[in-house]
């Protein structure tokens, strides 16, 4: 009798607990789901400010082949285009795949653009969700940059 009480109590204890790790298990892959939605999202944005990019590069590079002393709106222009080149280098450097979703995404036409990642961090659902976010945010923030160095 005291073995089927045990035994009562024990599978009661396992299905609780095996009850509540789904319920975390499916919690988190939604949110994970929400995170890559987000990342997505990034990367399409991404594409968008590699275009605005070169245009960038072409009229930094008209301007520093003038053959005549700058103007400090010309200079003025090339130290804020080279802060829009560095904080997309540190974008880029900062990305990271979405556990679970990490080749679930399109690179470009044929495929040939290819960023890279960050190491594998062990990130909550949660953090990981808020960091995908402030990745789009950023390349949102970028864009927007570079639109403004191009009117």
């Amino acid at each position: 009798m005291q073995n089927l009480k045990l035994f009562l109590v024990a599978s009661f204890l396992i299905s609780f607990l095996a009850c509540n790790n789904n319920t975390k298990v499916n919690k988190d892959k939604g949110i994970l789901e929400e995170a890559f939605n987000y990342h997505t999202q990034a990367m399409q944005l991404e594409k968008v400010f590699i275009k605005n990019q070169l245009q960038l590069v072409s009229r930094r590079n008209s301007i520093q082949v003038q053959g005549r002393a700058l103007t400090d709106q010309e200079l003025k222009w090339l130290e804020d285009e080279g802060k829009v080149q560095l904080g997309y280098e540190e974008w880029q450097k900062s990305i990271i795949e979405v556990p679970g979703f990490e080749h679930d995404h399109d690179h470009g036409e044929h495929g040939h653009h290819h960023h890279h990642h960050a190491p594998s961090v062990n990130l909550t659902a949660e953090d990981m969700l808020e960091t995908q976010k402030a990745l789009l945010d950023r390349i949102i923030e970028l864009n927007d940059q570079a639109k403004t160095l191009l009117k």
